[in-house]
């Protein structure tokens, strides 16, 4: 199981919010290292078989990218190409109407309910 922000403030860290770690709070801190920007090393307070333990999890889960090292623009514009609508002429007929015909040469969608005023 992946190890949230709030897995390791609830179930691994002191929650003493003293400090020692460079971050004010065990929350602030946790993020960082779920973020994969610490190490979960950086606070003195936990005994190195449970951070040695808690380092196979995160690393399995900085690994698969888990809330880690995710480009969202990227997640957002292939969320955008899946779900939108093909732009075609060929495809416009049965999505909206109308038919396709040549006009002088060049292919047209002929909608009935555009009278082109």
């Amino acid at each position: 199981m992946a190890l949230s922000v709030v897995d390791l403030y609830r179930d691994v860290l002191p929650k003493t919010n003293c400090g020692d770690c460079g971050y004010p709070t065990c929350l602030a801190f946790a993020g960082m290292v779920v973020s994969e920007q610490l190490s979960l090393a950086g606070c003195p307070h936990l005994d190195p078989a449970v951070v040695e333990r808690c380092n196979q999890e995160l690393g399995a889960q900085y690994a698969a990218g888990k809330w880690t090292k995710r480009d969202l623009a990227e997640d957002a514009l292939q969320w955008a190409r899946e779900r939108s609508a093909s732009m075609a002429l060929s495809d416009l007929p049965q999505r909206i109407g109308g038919r396709l015909v040549d006009a002088d040469g060049v292919p047209a969608l002929e909608l009935p309910y555009y009278t082109g005023r």
